[in-house]
């Protein structure tokens, strides 16, 4: 985490462990005591009304009882977002599918009004059409793609050895890295 930085894009395709590498820092957060939330798209979450309702379940398992009011609508969600006091993450998943313009609209919105202690981490296989130029600007994003997500040749000779419990031919190591990225 850094102080500042207002989302954490993590974009590659299919099969470069995205949710894996999300799910690593998701849970890292919960053992520090951070407050986290998770939502997995589906292509129905183009419906604004639909992806409201998942977001405030998600910040209703959060968020203490007392201080969640029901929301019918995104500025009232918006605003009980930028209210919350005590650190958060949202993790938002498989953006991919979302392609309405109202929806990625609330997105851009949850993170124009994102309190200063916390962030949005989204992983997708395309890059969002959200305004990332201003957040890029600032200094206010992290973006990780299939280059950092990718296996160095020394990373890849480890895990097979480790995997065979012998010491493997770099040849053979060079080959299947090639072959799998």
């Amino acid at each position: 985490r850094a102080p500042g930085r207002k989302l954490v894009l993590v974009q590659a395709p299919a099969g470069f462990g995205k949710t894996n590498l999300l799910l690593q820092y998701y849970q890292s957060l919960q053992r520090q005591g951070t407050s986290v939330m998770w939502l997995n798209l589906v292509g129905a979450d183009n419906d604004l009304d639909r992806f409201v309702l998942h977001l405030h379940a998600a910040y209703k398992r959060m968020a203490p009882r007392s201080a969640v009011e029901q929301i019918t609508d995104s500025p009232g969600l918006i605003e009980q977002l930028s209210s919350h006091r005590q650190p958060f993450v949202l993790f938002i998943d498989e953006l991919e599918v979302v392609q309405s313009p109202s929806a990625l609209h609330f997105i851009e919105q949850i993170l124009d009004y994102l309190p200063a202690h916390s962030e949005l981490v989204i992983g997708t296989r395309h890059v969002p059409l959200i305004n990332l130029g201003r957040l890029r600007a600032r200094g206010q994003i992290l973006e990780l793609s299939h280059n950092d997500l990718r296996l160095s040749i020394e990373e890849t000779a480890s895990i097979v050895s480790k995997q065979l419990k012998r010491p493997v031919k770099q040849q053979a190591i060079n080959v299947l890295h090639d072959r799998t990225e």
